[in-house]
């Protein structure tokens, strides 16, 4: 980053991505993500970051690296992690703390199905059932694999 300064901010409790929160939260997740983006916007002018409006970014739940939930803020000229970045993240100015809340709802409504092909997929085939005798290679300890001495 060409900043002067970085924060992450993370929830004591484990999300692994914003859709993750917004499912497990409901109505509770918009208030868990403004706090956080506060949090992030102080800290920030604490940690040295010049006053002013900052950058804050979320990484997509198909593009995180790190499976649990974090907010990035950084200043609103730099990167970080390849952000801002709409094919990465959500991303937006936040230009005082009294917006922390119209932008977490912002944050969790950009955050709906519709071009998630890999998070739709994976909710899709993980309450698909599967016979067990489809894959019987499966089942049982692991064919051993020879070695070359």
């Amino acid at each position: 980053t060409q900043c002067p300064t970085a924060m992450l901010t993370l929830p004591r409790s484990f999300y692994k991505d914003i859709s993750d929160l917004k499912n497990s939260c409901g109505g509770g997740a918009a208030g868990l993500l403004a706090a956080m983006l506060v949090d992030g916007f102080n800290s920030y002018h604490m940690s040295g970051g010049p006053l002013g409006p900052v950058m804050q970014c979320i990484h997509k739940p198909w593009q995180v690296s790190v499976h649990w939930l974090h907010l990035h803020t950084f200043c609103t000229w730099g990167t970080i992690d390849q952000m801002p970045n709409a094919q990465n993240a959500f991303c937006h100015v936040m230009n005082s703390v009294g917006e922390a809340t119209t932008l977490a709802n912002k944050f969790l409504s950009w955050d709906d199905d519709l071009g998630r092909p890999m998070t739709s997929l994976r909710s899709f085939l993980g309450s698909w059932k599967i016979p067990e005798f489809q894959f019987p290679i499966l089942a049982g300890a692991p064919p051993e694999i020879p070695t070359l001495n």
